[in-house]
This record gives C-alpha cells, structure tokens and sequence, in this order.
C-alpha cells in the first residue's frame, strides 16, 4: 500500500506494461530523483551563491533518462546533470550511483558534506547511502537512512520519511 501512495505522492505512474521493466524502472527511478528535490532541503552552503545550480552528478555512464532532467528548475535553481568521477563529487548536490553498491571509499569521500546519495536498493543505503531505490510489484519505492541525511546537513520531508522504508535510525515519522 505505501508504495502505492509514494507514486500517488510524488506523481508517478506504475511501470507501463508493454515495456522491458528495467527501462520502465530506470525511467521511474529518473522522475523520482526530480521530484525528490521537492522533499529535500540543502544548507546554504551547498551551493555558492544564489543563482549556482542543484548539480546532479551521476557516477559512471549517464543514463539518458537522468540526462533529460537538464535545464528543468527545482526548489528555483536549475538542474545541471553531468557525469562524474568519484573525485569530482565535491560540488555535487545529488550523487546518483545507477548500477551497483559503490566502494565504500567513494561514499566516505563525500564525508559529511551537503549531498543526497541516491543508489539502488536497501544495500546501497546499509552501504552508507542515504537513498535506495528498491523496485517491488513494478512500482518504485525507496530504503531512507534519515541519520545520515542529517550528518549530510539535509533535510528531508516527513512526508517523503512517511512513505519510505527507515533504515539507521530509530525516529520513524509518526503516520
């Protein structure tokens, strides 16, 4: 049921049949990173100034999908989308790992600094992630660590906490 309420919540549609699930998924999972921008809030210091972009840097191959976020404008500021390597994530606001849990010493790299990191599946966050993707029944749903979103010096809507499943900490948001 929640995980029918996540896409009610964030406007999104079950995985479309007639398409291969992955390249559904991997479409879901592009539109979810976009709306998550609207249930996360960055420090000040995130960004250096008023007009820098919400940098969305991907680690690896840029899937099409997330590239199509470029130019687009969330909480004000336009998105810019690139691909990077893990020693240039410094000025990243989202870090986006598409396949695979990522070594630990890229996660660590990041250290407490402003970034939500986004990967695939509750691995990802057990890893030291902050946001898992998890796919059940053709619907996305995501794994949360709200603690270490919090040593990341983000903030995350109850609303968006409500809906997922908590990972780390032991202050569940009240339903």
């Amino acid at each position: 049921m929640v995980w029918v309420f996540t896409a009610l919540l964030i406007g999104l549609m079950p995985v479309a049949q007639g398409q291969a699930a992955s390249d559904a998924g991997a479409e879901v999972r592009a539109r979810h990173v976009y709306h998550l921008t609207k249930f996360v809030q960055w420090p000040a210091s995130a960004f250096t100034d008023g007009n820098a972009p919400l940098r969305v840097c991907v680690v690896g191959d840029l899937p099409a999908e997330l590239e199509r976020l470029e130019g687009r404008t969330a909480r004000g500021r336009r998105i810019e989308v690139t691909s990077a390597r893990p020693g240039g994530l410094a000025r990243c606001q989202i870090v986006v790992f598409p396949e695979g849990l990522p070594d630990a010493t890229v996660l660590a790299g990041l250290g407490a600094g402003p970034a939500l990191t986004v990967g695939q599946g509750g691995g990802f966050v057990e890893a030291g992630g902050i946001l898992g993707f998890v796919e059940r029944e053709n619907e996305v749903g995501f794994v949360v660590n709200p603690a270490r979103a919090r040593t990341a010096g983000l903030r995350i809507s109850s609303r968006l906490l409500r809906l997922a499943e908590i990972v780390g900490a032991a202050d569940r948001p009240a339903r």
